[in-house]
């Protein structure tokens, strides 16, 4: 459930510019984590919701 949710967001990640990309790297890793699974978590139940 969580495997499909994080291969919906992968191509989300990898289309954003680099500098982007590196802006994120160079912020707090706890705040980039909770980030993550909050979009993981909210992405998730717009899957579920999809399928019903």
């Amino acid at each position: 459930m969580l495997a499909m949710c994080w291969l919906g967001v992968m191509p989300l990640l990898r289309t954003k510019p680099r500098r982007e990309m590196f802006w994120v790297k160079q912020m707090n890793f706890k705040s980039n984590f909770k980030l993550t699974i909050e979009s993981i978590y909210k992405l998730s139940i717009q899957y579920n919701k999809m399928r019903h």
